[in-house]
């Protein structure tokens, strides 16, 4: 599959209404549509690079992962296999959108775990405005959340406690499969300090 392909993919995902309501803030920095525009221009640029790779995502048991080191996003090659992007897809490569996002601002502050959560969060507040429902548990903590920016658009998450629970949730997942995950230092290169 051509990465022209793979690049459209991401950006048609981009490009729906659900990312204006994206809009919170994590240790300072502010989580909006203006970020995420940014990011679908620096896709038309070619800045971000795109991949399939079956086997690494099963072995990562993810959907799609981008990769600070190569400024590049991995997909999976099921999301080529229908004309219609699933709810999963979608989630997940806007999880992914956002981490690239971070990469791009070169974002300091935001340890792994706060980074896997937020980006849990992005993941769920664009399910719930794209599909009208959400993609987490409908009363579980990143629904709760989603509900108050909802409400409070632009809020800060840092220390407000359905974040605090569902951090909890993140790095209980992540120290199980990998213990040495909330350790390391962020991967971020900074594509923008760059170009």
């Amino acid at each position: 599959m051509s990465e022209a392909t793979l690049r459209a993919l991401v950006s048609i995902v981009l490009s729906s209404a659900a990312v204006p309501n994206i809009r919170f803030r994590i240790e300072g920095y502010d989580v909006y549509a203006e970020r995420f525009t940014r990011l679908k221009a620096a896709i038309r640029r070619q800045e971000i690079g795109f991949e399939i790779d079956d086997a690494y995502l099963a072995s990562s048991q993810a959907d799609a992962a981008y990769n600070p080191r190569k400024d590049s996003m991995i997909l999976h090659s099921s999301m080529l296999k229908s004309t219609a992007i699933s709810q999963r897809h979608r989630g997940a490569i806007i999880h992914e959108c956002l981490h690239a996002i971070l990469d791009m601002d070169y974002v300091q502050g935001i340890s792994p775990y706060q980074e896997e959560t937020v980006c849990a969060l992005t993941s769920n507040i664009y399910v719930l405005h794209h599909y009208g429902k959400p993609l987490f548990k409908p009363n579980g903590n990143a629904t709760q959340l989603t509900r108050k920016i909802v409400r409070k658009p632009g809020m800060d998450v840092t220390f407000d406690d359905s974040f605090q629970a569902m951090y909890e949730q993140v790095a209980t997942i992540y120290d199980q499969a990998d213990p040495n995950y909330g350790r390391r230092p962020g991967l971020h290169n900074g594509l923008r300090q760059r170009l």
